[in-house]
């Protein structure tokens, strides 16, 4: 085998020259120079005679392995992709190779799209949305982006969801060693039809979870008016809605009915106008979710296991989680604004709090005494805070509008300010109730007492 060819370092080269040139004591010969420094005779014989030649033991300029590509073919590889995103790598080196002549590996091709940021992912998995729908889900998130934090605190929201006894169909992880596949605990158990399921309709608001129902039968729009007549106004009445309360489905046929229609009108309940195909417009998804994840941290074997355990988690689940799902609203509406309508990231809650109470800081403080500061087409996104005679909290605020029909953002360095009381802790600081926000020269926005 081979040895791997090593190159000489500068300080190498310096210590051959010094050696060679020698000092008061003499010089070496070559030979000795090669044993004293661990250098083959031959590698040192060429530095020095290049030294004599030009005086220089740097490195050559435009040495190393030419590159195949320009910067401008490289340029035009990253465009192909931009376009083509579905194209393996042996395509696009095929590609390159009839535009510019010159013969590649799939290897390069993947050098240049890495070094890019361009990494090769499995697409993901989202329902086909037709373009019909997604302009009908940006109408949607145009015309509500701006509604403020009392608006979506009105909505119910609403959903059925299927719960199967032994989880999900998706694929599990476990950690395990390498002959440990078949261990009982490592095994993801698989019964005939899925060991059966539980299927609930479900509602809640962002103060917390309303009213809950299993499906026993198969679902018409007979069986769902039956449900809502149950439910609904008796949640918002629990959720203390009011009776202007905004009820929000999705547009499953049995939930647009005639009769379905019919039977909101005469029941005097205000739908919400939904876009077709927007799961991920609901926050309902990711609330289902947290239940799944609830009811799963202890093993369950039979149906009444899980409605058991569905009523528990569902009864129980805090209005921190209901509260932050419905305050993602205004990011659900911008992502599908800047997706034009097409299929957006599983949004669960952003840093930024929109509407008229905003985050203060990373512990979750919520200034109750700024309530009136923030429109409702701002966000205050938090960075750090500091407390000694006065309480800052840093950021930057982020207003969004709609101009000509194109979402705009406009973003501005922001310090609240505001005295603490008589505690010396940060966490029971509290500014004056009458902050106002106020404009400097600087640009720097601040809340002064």
């Amino acid at each position: 085998m081979s040895k791997v060819r090593t190159e000489t370092t500068v300080a190498e080269r310096a210590r051959i020259i010094d050696a060679w040139e020698g000092d008061e004591n003499g010089s070496k010969t070559l030979k000795e120079i090669s044993e004293i420094l661990k250098i083959k005779y031959t590698t040192v014989w060429k530095i020095i005679d290049r030294y004599k030649k030009s005086n220089s033991i740097a490195n050559k300029a435009g040495r190393g392995r030419k590159q195949t590509f320009t910067d401008r073919e490289k340029r035009s590889i990253v465009k192909f992709v931009k376009i083509n995103p579905r194209s393996s790598a042996v395509d696009i080196s095929n590609a390159t190779e009839t535009a510019t002549g010159k013969k590649t590996s799939p290897k390069t091709i993947r050098r240049i799209l890495n070094s890019n940021g361009y990494k090769n992912f499995r697409a993901k998995r989202k329902p086909f949305i037709s373009k019909t729908n997604m302009k009908k889900r940006l109408k949607f998130a145009k015309e509500h982006l701006n509604k403020d934090q009392a608006f979506w605190d009105k909505v119910l929201w609403s959903d059925e969801s299927k719960f199967n006894i032994f989880g999900s169909d998706g694929r599990i992880k476990v950690w395990r060693k390498k002959k440990e596949a078949l261990k009982m605990k490592n095994l993801n158990p698989t019964v005939k039809h899925g060991g059966g399921s539980a299927m609930v309709w479900g509602c809640f608001s962002s103060s917390g979870p309303g009213k809950m129902e299993f499906v026993e039968t198969t679902m018409n729009q007979h069986v769902y008016q039956g449900i809502i007549d149950r439910n609904v106004k008796s949640s918002a009445a629990k959720l203390k809605l009011g009776r202007r309360f905004i009820f929000q489905q999705d547009k499953d046929p049995k939930h647009t009915a005639k009769s379905t229609w019919a039977f909101f009108k005469t029941q005097k309940i205000t739908v919400l106008d939904w876009p077709p195909q927007s799961p991920d417009l609901n926050p309902i998804e990711h609330l289902c979710d947290h239940i799944e994840r609830e009811i799963r941290k202890t093993p369950i074997s039979n149906k009444n296991e899980v409605k058991r355990r569905l009523s528990e988690v569902w009864e129980t689940t805090p209005p921190e989680v209901t509260t932050t799902l419905v305050n993602s609203m205004r990011s659900r509406c911008i992502a599908v604004i800047e997706a034009k309508g097409g299929s957006v990231p599983r949004l669960t809650g952003e840093t930024e709090t929109t509407g008229p109470v905003a985050n203060c800081n990373r512990q979750g403080r919520k200034p109750d005494h700024y309530s009136n500061t923030f429109n409702p087409g701002q966000a205050w996104c938090p960075t750090f805070s500091t407390s000694h005679n006065h309480h800052h909290h840093h950021g930057f605020i982020r207003t969004y509008e709609i101009i000509q029909g194109e979402l705009t953002t406009t973003t501005t360095t922001a310090t609240l300010f505001g005295r603490t009381s008589n505690s010396s802790t940060a966490a029971s600081a509290s500014c004056w109730p009458d902050s106002k926000l106020g404009i400097e020269s600087s640009s720097e926005v601040s809340l002064l007492p």
